[in-house]
């Protein structure tokens, strides 16, 4: 099921399967009720989980607005791009929850796609270090 997502949410984003498992990036691939749907190999890293932990999950529950009381913002903008270009010109700090309960501050950005009633968001995690800077996993 994981690749059939992860084929969906590549054929949405027109990028290469290979491209999704490869790169350095954390991903995670949500419908619009926040249920995991795929992930690629730094998105498992970055939480702590296996990806069948992870499918399924809602993503409400690994992501967290920095400030208190921001949740529906936040998922607001989880789906407010539909193109790479316009949501890479706009990361946003989250924090995320790991399998071990430690929480880690991050910059997000995401793209959603809807297709046949099928809507998709799919969000790119890098690390944010200790003196502020987005870096990538890898």
């Amino acid at each position: 099921m994981c690749c059939q997502y992860a084929a969906l949410c590549c054929c949405f984003l027109n990028i290469s399967r290979s491209f999704w498992y490869a790169v350095e990036d954390a991903y995670l691939c949500f419908d619009d009720s926040l249920e995991v749907l795929a992930v690629n190999a730094a998105a498992q890293s970055l939480f702590g989980y296996t990806a069948g932990e992870l499918i399924g999950r809602n993503a409400g529950d690994l992501i967290r607005p920095v400030a208190d009381g921001g949740e529906k913002e936040m998922i607001d903008n989880l789906f407010s791009y539909s193109d790479w270009k316009s949501a890479k010109a706009d990361w946003r700090d989250v924090n995320v929850t790991t399998k071990d309960g430690s929480t880690l501050r991050v910059a997000v950005t995401s793209v959603n796609s809807s297709s046949n009633g099928v809507s998709v968001a799919t969000a790119l995690f890098r690390l944010i270090s200790d003196d502020g800077e987005v870096v990538t996993m890898g």
